[in-house]
């Protein structure tokens, strides 16, 4: 099957390093419906300096970005 944007409802876990990885000027937007935890590394969801992770984050357990623009609410 194939998924469309944006992709909610999207489960990542018991991944041995992290869930999401954001390298190189990379940009992610999460989406309430998402769930990222029980995964290794860092944290959930880890950035490198150059990289964000926007949007809602209550489905990660937890975050290492520095740059980000964040809610923990359901728009």
């Amino acid at each position: 099957p194939t998924a469309t944007p944006p992709f909610t409802g999207i489960t990542v876990t018991g991944n041995a390093a992290e869930g999401v990885k954001l390298l190189h000027m990379s940009i992610a937007e999460s989406l309430p419906d998402n769930l990222i935890n029980s995964n290794g590394g860092a944290a959930n969801a880890t950035c490198d300096s150059s990289s964000w992770l926007i949007g809602n984050v209550t489905g990660i357990a937890t975050v290492k970005c520095a740059n980000t623009e964040q809610t923990k609410k359901n728009n």
